[in-house]
């Protein structure tokens, strides 16, 4: 898998986690091997085609598709992935822009979440 799909691919993941009310806030994510530590105390551990949430949540990736465990699908088709409750994402470079206005920046081996 290349490596710019595997920062993508982290990209969406934590997309899911936001519960943004209309107020600014930012979330970091730093990886050190396969584990993930957010700024909100969670952690994301990867084995194989699996990633487990500290909160129980598991995404599993097959081929282009990212299943998580309560039921929401993520398909990737070139710089734009389709969740099924019909958010997108688009990556450019090192950012990630979703449908709902959340931005993710990647510098180095720390990941930016900025909300609205």
């Amino acid at each position: 898998m290349k490596k710019h799909y595997k920062i993508f691919l982290l990209f969406i993941i934590f997309t899911t986690l936001s519960n943004t009310i209309g107020f600014s806030r930012t979330t970091t994510y730093q990886q050190f091997g396969n584990t993930v530590y957010s700024s909100d105390g969670k952690t994301y551990q990867k084995f194989g085609n699996t990633v487990y949430s500290s909160d129980g949540t598991t995404y599993q990736k097959f081929g282009n598709t990212v299943y998580r465990s309560d039921g929401k699908t993520y398909q990737r088709f070139g710089n734009t992935t389709y969740r099924s409750d019909g958010k997108t994402y688009q990556n450019f470079g090192d950012t990630t822009y979703s449908s709902d206005g959340t931005t993710y920046q990647k510098f180095g081996n720390i990941l930016y979440k900025n909300s609205r």
